[in-house]
């Protein structure tokens, strides 16, 4: 083998060598700004009962209102109240206002 045989083979291992370790670089980088950067599973809203148009208009105010000055678990135990309401068999056969039940 010449001079120059083994001369340009150290060359090409010796980058390979780099850019592997620049790879593995790389990859260590994305991997650590993607975990950083997932985002929340958006929550899907449900509605478990049809509301008319200012009953839905007042319980949005509602949850405005609560959302500013009181924590969630107030707002969670308004929502569970009015789903419970929903649900009543007489709320179901009778459709009257689920303000009546609250």
């Amino acid at each position: 083998m010449a001079l120059g045989d083994k001369r340009r083979a150290e060359a090409i291992r010796a980058t390979r060598q780099e850019a592997g370790a620049q790879e593995i670089i790389k990859r260590t980088i994305i991997n650590h700004t993607s975990q950083r950067k997932r985002k929340a599973r958006p929550q899907k809203e449900r509605y478990n009962f049809s509301l008319r148009v200012n009953e839905r208009e007042a319980l949005a105010d509602l949850t405005e209102i609560l959302d500013e000055k009181s924590d969630s678990e107030v707002l969670g135990k308004l929502i569970m109240r009015a789903y419970k309401a929903a649900c009543d068999p007489e709320f179901n056969s009778q459709q009257t206002d689920i303000f009546d039940f609250l």
